[in-house]
């Protein structure tokens, strides 16, 4: 017990984060496989496309999450509570999702129609159920994650790590009993999509729930007067970052669904799955070291931020290396792991590609994380909406070509040509004096 005191918060929470990650990488690789055999290659590809539009949803929160989040670890930096903050930050975000939610209902055939135009010819699939069904737990998800926010912002995160963990074992679970059961292809896509957006939605909002019934913890003394202007318009900064990200990080299925074929597809899924899984190793260290910084940073002890960003990414460059090198030796192997009874084609250049993206990823992150964690969004508001045009354009120009490789190339040319060296810049700059 006295090593483990001796240990920093944030290892902690990154430990918690790399147990939960293994935790779900695990239930997601299974539930792959069983999706794979369940849907078929092109009924896998429908349900990436659709899923993937989850990551729009979690916006419907309108940044007020990451906003909580730095509020908390200034008043903590004070000595002070919380409580009037996330109660504004709750009224925010129930009623900007609610609306949300309602657009997305209203408009969901269309939506789902244009995004599976080109994947499946069979119309009973194309009835707006699904988008809608999708549309109405990512907007709860978001909601519920207020409070993954308020565990990061409390140093508290490995709360936040196990959660969504837990939701992957819900999922995997219910996919292995549809499994056994004989639906129609229609019904199948709706179970797939059901069994993952529920848990994903319900597990976040009963924490939510569950913890601020029993008083939550909002610091030694409640703060009675809060900046509404000042928090909104730090909501809104943030709302914006995300919505910009998201243009640039989540469109790629969008333009797949336009431009590629459905084995493409299931084959980007494959690959950015794994990487994505190797990349929260590093994330799970960025989200826990945030309030630390955003803490450092308040009391102005900028060489302790920094030491962190110099400490953290030859960690980050390693653990990619070595998980792209395991990955191209043994490709065939998970393919047909994932996939026996017909294995979706890895290339060596979709490897290749996707590990200089998430190299990029690393380094931009990084320098991201710094800037984030003092609230400092103005580079970021003319830096990735410019990133956004270019990502959109390269991918849709590439993809043509090249498919799964030319969206991960797409965006690593987008990421070196913008964000790569401007926040590094911005940040070197700000704090050039503690260098």
């Amino acid at each position: 017990m006295q090593i483990l005191s001796r240990v920093p918060n944030y290892i902690k929470v990154a430990a918690a984060g790399w147990l939960a990650r293994a935790i779900t990488a695990v239930t997601q690789l299974l539930s792959l496989r069983l999706l794979l055999d369940y849907l078929g290659v092109d009924g896998y590809a429908a349900y990436s496309v659709l899923v993937s539009a989850t990551a729009w949803f979690l916006l419907a929160d309108m940044g007020v999450g990451s906003a909580l989040q730095n509020q908390i670890s200034i008043q903590r930096a004070n000595g002070n509570g919380w409580r009037q903050q996330y109660l504004y930050a709750l009224k925010i975000a129930t009623a900007a999702g609610l609306a949300i939610a309602l657009i997305s209902v209203i408009f969901s055939s269309e939506i789902e129609s244009k995004l599976l135009s080109n994947i499946t010819s069979d119309n009973n699939i194309v009835s707006g159920l699904i988008f809608a069904i999708v549309a109405i737990t990512g907007v709860f998800q978001a909601i519920g994650s207020i409070q993954y926010r308020i565990w990061y912002g409390d140093h508290k995160g490995y709360y936040a790590n196990v959660m969504p963990a837990f939701a992957s074992i819900m999922s995997l679970t219910g996919l292995y009993a549809a499994s056994t059961l004989e639906f129609g292809d229609f019904n199948k896509i709706i179970v797939a999509v059901s069994i993952y957006a529920i848990p994903q939605a319900l597990v976040p909002l009963v924490a939510l729930y569950v913890c601020q019934k029993n008083g939550g913890n909002a610091g030694a003394g409640d703060v009675e007067v809060i900046d509404k202007i000042g928090f909104t318009k730090k909501s809104l900064g943030f709302f914006y970052f995300g919505l910009m990200a998201s243009a640039t990080l989540q469109i790629e299925y969008f333009v797949m669904s336009q431009t590629t074929s459905p084995d493409e597809i299931a084959q980007y899924a494959i690959v950015a799955k794994i990487f994505g899984l190797v990349f929260f190793v590093y994330n799970a260290i960025l989200l826990a070291a945030w309030p630390i910084c955003s803490e450092a940073l308040a009391k102005r002890d900028y060489q302790k931020a920094i030491g962190f960003s110099k400490r953290l990414l030859p960690i980050g460059f390693a653990i990619l290396i070595a998980s792209a090198i395991i990955f191209a030796l043994i490709k065939d192997d998970i393919s047909f792991l994932l996939s026996p009874n017909s294995p979706v084609i890895i290339t060596d250049s979709v490897i290749v590609a996707a590990s200089v993206y998430f190299l990029v990823r690393i380094w931009t992150d990084t320098f991201a994380m710094l800037l984030q964690s003092t609230g400092d969004l103005k580079t970021f508001f003319y830096a990735v909406p410019l990133q956004s045009l270019m990502t959109f354009i390269l991918q849709y120009y590439l993809s043509n070509k090249y498919g799964a490789a030319g969206i991960f190339t797409a965006l690593a040319i987008s990421f070196v040509l913008t964000v790569g060296w401007i926040l590094p810049t911005r940040f070197v700059t700000t704090y050039k004096n503690a260098y």
